[in-house]
């Protein structure tokens, strides 16, 4: 089963998104869903899909896909 994970506050944030520090050199800018957000790749492996939400100026949402099972799938 897919894991879910809901963290809020910018600290929690933050914190989190610093496992993927390692994957930045490889993440790619893409449009997802119409929004700005990056494609990250481990070596030539598609490893997680992320949408920013964006209000007011600001990044309101973060949203990471990084199931294996569904990113293939998606186009």
């Amino acid at each position: 089963p897919a894991l879910s994970r809901e963290l809020r506050g910018a600290d929690a944030v933050a914190q989190r998104a610093i496992a993927f520090r390692s994957l930045a050199p490889s993440a790619r800018p893409a449009l997802v869903n119409g929004w700005p957000g990056f494609l990250v790749y481990s070596g030539e492996r598609l490893y997680a899909v992320i949408a920013f939400t964006i209000r007011a100026g600001r990044i309101t949402e973060l949203d990471i896909l990084g199931d294996q099972k569904r990113l293939p799938r998606l186009g």
